[in-house]
């Protein structure tokens, strides 16, 4: 018998794959959506300016070196992917905090070091939900599978 296709809970990681303009980011939003963002603060890390996320209403910037947020509510920070050590940083900062979604457009931009991987593995434990879009599979830590 064939499983039956399920929706990931809110609460479990997502990987979206796809070859550009396949709606990677328009499912990706839709699965945000049903986010718990009421109730916890869910950050987007848009690393290219995206016209949909931008579109998003109540979504409050961020910066990158500013506090995570611990209100509720959808958030958007935008940092330059060549600013490795600060995203490292903010990525450190929200696993250290908890209870935080996380939302990451062109995953495939993030720097390959230790918090996404740690905010991988923990953050079921963490409540760090995490969707993450890419269109280059090869490019992003494995254990976005997992």
């Amino acid at each position: 018998m064939p499983k039956q296709f399920r929706w990931p809970n809110t609460d479990e990681h997502c990987a979206i794959l796809g070859c550009t303009g396949s709606g990677k980011t328009t499912l990706a939003s839709y699965v945000l959506s049903e986010a718990p963002f009421h109730v916890m603060p869910y950050v987007c890390v848009d690393m290219k300016g995206d016209e949909l996320l931008g579109s998003i209403n109540h979504l409050r910037e961020i910066g990158l070196h500013e506090s995570i947020p611990t209100q509720p509510g959808l958030y958007v920070v935008r940092p330059l992917p060549s600013d490795v050590d600060g995203i490292e940083n903010w990525l450190y900062r929200l696993w250290k905090q908890e209870y935080t979604g996380l939302y990451v457009d062109e995953a495939y931009l993030l720097p390959d070091k230790v918090w996404v991987r740690n905010i991988l593995a923990q953050g079921r434990s963490k409540r760090i939900p995490s969707i993450f879009a890419s269109q280059r599979p090869v490019d992003i830590p494995r254990s976005i599978f997992t």
